[in-house]
C-alpha cells in the first residue's frame, strides 16, 4: 500500500472545490435550504446527492492520477479524508449526523476508489504526476 498524500490532498481539494460550488449553485437555485437537511423524498435532492457523489470520484480521479501507482487506495483515501474533515467539522457543530450522511460517506469512498481506477486508463499528459 503506497500513499502518496500530496495527491490525496489534491484529490480532496478537487473534490471540496467541487462540491463548494455544487452546493453554491444549489443554494442560489434554491434547490436546497439555508438551513434544514436533505429530504430523501425530493427527486432535486437525489440528484444533489448524486452530484456530489460524482465530485467524490472526480477527486479519486485526481489523486490516482497524481500519485501514479496504487491507484485505487489514493483514490479511495480521498474519501476516507472527507470522512474524517467531517467528523472534524461535526466537533464544533451540535446537529447529529443523519443516517444517510454516514451511509452517502461510504459510498463516497467508493466513488473516489473508482475515480482512481478510471485514472488509469487516463494516458494523455496534461497532468504532471507529482
Amino acid at each position: 500500500m503506497n500513499v502518496r498524500w500530496s495527491a490525496v490532498f489534491w484529490g480532496f481539494f478537487v473534490d471540496y472545490i467541487l462540491s463548494f460550488l455544487v452546493q453554491l449553485i444549489a443554494l442560489a437555485l434554491q434547490i436546497i435550504p439555508l438551513e434544514g437537511s436533505l429530504n430523501l423524498s425530493r427527486p432535486t435532492d437525489l440528484i444533489l446527492m448524486g452530484i456530489l457523489l460524482l465530485a467524490t470520484g472526480v477527486g479519486g480521479f485526481v489523486a490516482g492520477h497524481r500519485a501514479g501507482e496504487s491507484r485505487i487506495i489514493n483514490g479511495f483515501m480521498v474519501g476516507v479524508v472527507g470522512i474524517l474533515y467531517g467528523a472534524l467539522l461535526s466537533l464544533f457543530d451540535d446537529a447529529s449526523v443523519e443516517r444517510y450522511i454516514i451511509f452517502t460517506q461510504i459510498i463516497g469512498c467508493g466513488m473516489g476508489a473508482l475515480g482512481g481506477y478510471l485514472s488509469t486508463f487516463y494516458k494523455s499528459g496534461l497532468w504532471p504526476r507529482s
